[in-house]
């Protein structure tokens, strides 16, 4: 498939969106942005902090994505 380009906004912590185009990060298992996580200090958003990670990667910045194929979605991976 042809590489996607464009201007990226974060969707979660491992998707994004390029315009129209949803694009899931290949071999990337981000937590889900509501879920929360344990650590000896106690639980924390680590799904907003996946979140806020990627955004700060790829918001508003041009981008290519290689496209490796969809997943059960039909988001490009």
């Amino acid at each position: 498939p042809a590489p996607i380009y464009g201007t990226a906004k974060a969707v979660d912590g491992d998707s994004l969106a390029i315009g129209s185009t949803r694009v899931r990060l290949f071999g990337i298992d981000a937590p889900e942005f509501d879920q929360s996580c344990t650590r000896s200090s106690g639980r924390w958003a680590c799904g907003q902090a996946a979140f806020d990670f990627l955004s700060r990667m790829v918001d508003g910045r041009q981008i290519r994505c290689d496209v490796v194929g969809s997943d059960q979605y039909g988001r490009a991976l």
